[in-house]
């Protein structure tokens, strides 16, 4: 085969393109200067990747190689192209040797740096039902010999089973617990945080991120015990809720004596408390999902 239509050799162009597009923005955001080729080399970038990509792992901002397989969706260009991702305040609740739920992992945009900030001698639980997005993440754990995470190919729910599951096109993320309008929904395993919390063997839990496009009172409510327990850091996605899960779930931090502290940014953090939360106000007004974090008081 010609290097020409050596598809290898075609992302591997294309992942140094975008390594230098983003070392380029990088700069430029820190000299505080404009960036006008932006937007046009993004969409240069975008129309050759939908073209060319075949799938590859590829360097996050951070260094981990994490795998993306084709055809890239939303949440596999966030993580080329270095966006979103942990922040610091959550990740800060997780010591070297702490131990991390990562509920709804999709490809480890949370997994791999969780699986870094508690090191070789920490433990971070994923949690992906999606069997392709799964079988991914997998590849990214091994390349990186990511031994201190344990990947689980199953939904944190309200009880042990089964449950349909819908498999979003285009944008992995807002796959979820639930039945398709056309039946085009998969079945994937569900279980009780608290039975593999028990399971496992714990003996701390530092903090648990729940990205779970409205299933999250399922999931505490599946593993209260366990919260109640360990007393974890909580990072939780609102936005997709209904109005009464909201309050269920608000119910339910009182009475595990929990308060909203903020709602985490990609940059920086805005105050937050309960009752904005209950009310969907200032920060935590339903505008779009974004990720609240907790703390016990």
């Amino acid at each position: 085969m010609s290097e020409a239509h050596d598809p290898g050799r075609e992302v591997a162009r294309l992942i140094k393109r975008v390594v230098r597009f983003r070392e380029q923005v990088a700069t430029w955001r820190r000299l505080g200067l404009p960036m006008p080729f932006r937007r046009a080399r993004k969409n240069s970038l975008l129309r050759d990747l939908a073209a060319h990509w075949t799938g590859a792992l590829a360097p996050t901002v951070a260094g981990d190689l994490v795998y993306l397989p084709a055809p890239l969706d939303f949440q596999a260009l966030r993580l080329l192209f270095g966006e979103g991702g942990a922040p610091p305040p959550a990740l800060n609740r997780l010591p070297p040797g702490g131990v991390a739920f990562d509920i709804g992992a999709n490809l480890g945009e949370w997994t791999l740096p969780l699986a870094r900030a508690a090191g070789p001698g920490g433990r971070v639980l994923a949690f992906e039902p999606n069997p392709a997005v799964a079988d991914a993440l997998a590849r990214s754990l091994r390349i990186g010999g990511l031994r201190q995470v344990t990947l689980h190919r199953a939904a944190l729910s309200g009880s042990e089973g089964t449950a349909p599951f819908i498999v979003a096109a285009g944008n992995s993320g807002e796959s979820r617990i639930g039945a398709a309008a056309d039946g085009s929904e998969i079945q994937v395993r569900t279980r009780l945080l608290d039975a593999v919390a028990a399971e496992a063997g714990l003996a701390r839990i530092d903090l648990v991120k729940i990205d779970v496009e409205g299933h999250e009172r399922k999931v505490l409510e599946g593993g209260r015990a366990t919260i109640e327990r360990f007393r974890p850091a909580l990072v939780v996605e609102i936005g997709h809720e209904t109005g009464e899960d909201r309050a269920a779930l608000a119910d339910l931090y009182e009475s595990l004596g929990y308060a909203a502290e903020a709602v985490l940014l990609d940059e920086g953090a805005l105050p937050a408390s309960l009752a904005d939360y209950r009310a969907a106000r200032g920060a935590c007004a339903a505008v779009e999902p974004r990720n609240l974090m907790l703390l016990p008081r």
